[in-house]
């Protein structure tokens, strides 16, 4: 059975990294890859990644559900958290550059996009979603099921 390899994107310092697994941020800590995930080269692909409390601070989604195309296996797996609307936590970081009302937001990159297309280069599906740790934080977990461009 091959080695799983995966990556936390927003790693943070070395007392939060998770054991094992390659980190990226923007601030250096001392990680394997160190900032912008959409300007970063990465030097090698992932089945499993780590996307906490990151999407709300990038202002292109469909550039990051390209580059995590780029990056993840087909059928690998992409964990993500984030605060959603209509809680203070979605609104009071002022490095917040966009708000999640739920679910709905991620099937735009889902064969079930509210849109009738998907809107990036993969098509992912989503495996779970459910509240969180604390009401205001929402975890969804997707699959890469396929390139499509």
């Amino acid at each position: 059975m091959k080695n799983l390899k995966a990556l936390n994107i927003g790693c943070g310092p070395p007392e939060k990294w998770i054991p094992g697994v390659d980190g990226m941020d923007i601030i250096n800590f001392g990680q394997k890859y160190i900032g912008d995930i959409l300007s970063i080269i990465f030097t090698e692909k992932y089945d499993f990644i780590y996307l906490h409390h990151i999407v709300e601070h990038i202002q292109d989604t469909v550039a990051l559900f390209n580059k995590l195309c780029d990056i993840l296996y087909t059928g690998g797996l992409v964990d993500i958290r984030v605060p959603v609307v209509p809680f203070i936590h979605a609104f009071v970081d002022p490095t917040h550059v966009k708000f999640i009302p739920g679910p709905d937001f991620f099937r735009y990159f889902t064969k079930d996009s509210l849109a009738g297309r998907c809107y990036s280069k993969g098509l992912f599906e989503i495996v779970k979603h459910e509240k969180d740790r604390f009401e205001w934080e929402m975890h969804i977990v997707m699959r890469l099921k396929k390139l499509i461009v």
